[in-house]
């Protein structure tokens, strides 16, 4: 048991040498220094000749160098021989061009006819050359990688024998990767549209390639409008991520360095910063050089991650900017009484609050109704707007002069409000429905009051009754409009308890109803009333009623005809059509607005005994019907 083997010395010797080591440790104090020192060289004596012991054992186990070097040159020679034998056989088959163009069928192109989707993918058909660089047809692509040449396009769409004509192709370097290619006639751009849902292997694509049918005259426009921008492919950009939010495009230079210019900062789409960045240098080594050395390097307290990129990114960026600042001009076109207007944004604003309570909130700065725009959140309030000011300084005034002060509305606890500088571009993302409402030109008309805390199942005719009720000899209540009752629904048309009222007074006449009504009971419901505009209807209709011309109505009886809905729902109204639904719903295209707003106030009308309901119908739901 005692015996060294062959198969673990090492173990052996380090297990030996750890076992007699352990006795001196645990035998040092009983012994003295000179007994210790020549005990630790007996034991390194002994482990010296154990392993020349090893290292002879396995020289007499080893085969003669003789024998080792025959054997090596035995494979070497088996080896040559391999490689003569596929050389052989190599040389003796004929080429790969020979054998497709041996397969191929010997008919002449106009008997052949357009290739097919398979000998395109094979490569059995080369492609059609255009005389003269002449090309009657196009097709657009859609969706493909920014670094993708002319060659791998033509492959892609004409087969691999295709020639690689820079002409053909129109790089749009664009957010959608668009490309015009040109074809020599229709049947090739037939052909290419087959192949429209695959994808291209070169660039390990997952999104499949759209193909959609273009024409050449497209094709050319294209090209003349973007004959400005070198080639996309050009990997001379690098893309910044993690920046400080205030960062700004000089920060940016001076980090990236190497003669960087044209910095783009990356927005979201209620314009805030995202944090991104592109940046162009003179050359893709410039970008290389620049994104080893600035990749993970602190600025600003932040670790920036810095990327090479190609320049068809960045033109797809300026795009997406420039789309979004002309989106933001038309709607904010009419919408506001200033050309250029500084913004704050709300925050804690009373769910209940009209543009007239934050119009007095910011009564010393000279702010009108019509400057105010609510930001709601999936259709409801969300206790956040905006108010528009003619200059910066008296926008920062007004800021400095409110945050943090209390809201007092009648009937309602005081809140604070917090007050931010804000962007035109966050009132055009997040108030659209606000901007729509204030296109219309009476949105600032008065004589309106909002009626909150009503039942669930209230019609026009309880809200009639509740005026009615609240009529005293000494505070007569003033008179409402004809269809001047509007019930609010939500989003899902679910009722949410509120009303407008519509008077045939102005502010005054809204006033006195808000005395009228303000804290009185339905059933076990108390009313709280305010006076607002036109502009607060509009907005609680929601952006189907201020769009779209087409209500549906429901719940009608058994059997409608179009004479009897003339003579309830629609009277007095001009309709374009109405059509009857499967389902039993009715879909009426009425002449304007105007008339969808005063049939949406029939809501809940009875009809032969049975309350009709109305909704505004979005415009795709009107084309899907």
């Amino acid at each position: 048991s005692g015996r060294r083997t062959k198969s673990s010395p090492p173990s052996r010797i380090s297990r030996t040498r750890g076992q007699r080591s352990g006795r001196v440790a645990h035998s040092h104090r009983d012994r003295s220094a000179e007994e210790r020192t020549m005990l630790l060289d007996e034991l390194l004596a002994d482990d010296e000749e154990e392993i020349v012991d090893y290292e002879d054992d396995a020289s007499r186990d080893a085969p003669p160098a003789d024998e080792r070097t025959d054997r090596k040159r035995a494979r070497s020679d088996s080896d040559d021989a391999s490689d003569r034998d596929v050389k052989a056989r190599t040389d003796a088959s004929p080429p790969r061009d020979e054998k497709r163009e041996a397969s191929r069928i010997d008919e002449p192109d106009a008997v052949q006819g357009p290739a097919t989707d398979a000998e395109i993918a094979e490569g059995a058909r080369p492609a059609p050359a255009a005389e003269d660089g002449k090309y009657a047809a196009a097709v657009k692509v859609r969706g493909l990688p920014w670094a993708t040449t002319a060659k791998e396009l033509c492959d892609f769409l004409l087969g691999r024998d295709a020639a690689a004509d820079e002409t053909r192709c129109v790089f749009a370097h664009n957010a959608n990767g668009d490309v015009f290619f040109r074809c020599v006639d229709d049947d090739e751009a037939a052909a290419c549209r087959r192949r429209g849902g695959a994808r291209m292997p070169a660039h390990k694509q997952r999104k499949p390639i759209e193909v959609l049918e273009a024409s050449k005259e497209t094709a050319d426009s294209c090209e003349a409008e973007f004959s400005d921008r070198p080639d996309g492919r050009w990997r001379n950009v690098v893309r910044l991520r993690g920046l400080p939010y205030a960062a700004v495009p000089q920060d940016v230079s001076d980090f990236v360095g190497h003669g960087a210019t044209d910095i783009v900062l990356e927005k979201t789409r209620d314009g805030r910063s995202s944090g991104g960045a592109l940046a162009l240098l003179p050359t893709p080594r410039h970008a290389l050089a620049a994104a080893k050395a600035k990749h993970k390097r602190d600025l600003m307290g932040r670790w920036i991650e810095c990327l090479q990129t190609s320049r068809g990114e960045l033109y797809a960026c300026r795009d997406l900017a420039k789309a979004r600042l002309d989106a933001e001009a038309s709607l904010l076109q009419g919408a506001t009484r200033f050309a250029r207007p500084a913004v704050l944004r709300l925050r804690g604003l009373p769910f209940d609050a009209t543009r007239k309570d934050v119009a007095t909130f910011f009564r010393a700065d000279g702010v009108e109704p019509r400057d105010v725009f609510f930001a709601p959140r999936a259709g409801r309030p969300s206790g956040e707007g905006f108010v528009v000011f003619s200059d910066s300084k008296r926008a920062e005034n007004a800021k400095d002069a409110n945050h943090k002060r209390e809201m007092k509305i009648y009937g309602r606890k005081a809140r604070w409000i917090d007050v931010f500088e804000g962007t035109l571009t966050e009132v055009a993302a997040r108030s659209r429905l606000g901007l729509a409402a204030a296109r219309f030109g009476d949105s600032t008309d008065g004589g309106y009051v909002r009626v909150r805390g009503l039942p669930k199942v209230a019609t026009v005719e309880d809200v009639l009754n509740l005026v009615t009720a609240c009529d005293r000899a000494d505070a007569p209540t003033p008179p409402i409009a004809k269809d001047g009752v509007f019930i609010m629904k939500h989003g899902d048309r679910a009722p949410a308890g509120e009303a407008f009222l519509k008077l045939e007074g102005g502010a005054a006449d809204a006033d006195a109803m808000v005395k009228a009504l303000h804290g009185s009971q339905v059933e076990e419901s108390v009313v709280a009333c305010a006076a607002c505009e036109r502009g607060d209807l509009l907005y609680a209709l929601g952006d189907a009623a201020l769009s779209s011309k087409t209500v549906m109505i429901r719940e009608l009886p058994a059997n409608p005809t179009n004479q009897l809905l003339r003579e309830t729902v629609l009277s007095g109204l001009r309709e374009d059509s109405i059509r009857f639904a499967q389902e039993g719903n009715c879909y009426v295209a009425l002449a304007s607005i105007d008339d969808a707003i005063t049939c949406l106030a029939r809501h809940w009308t009875l009809v032969e005994g049975r309350f009709v309901e109305v909704f505004a119908v979005p415009s795709k739901e009107d084309e899907a019907r």
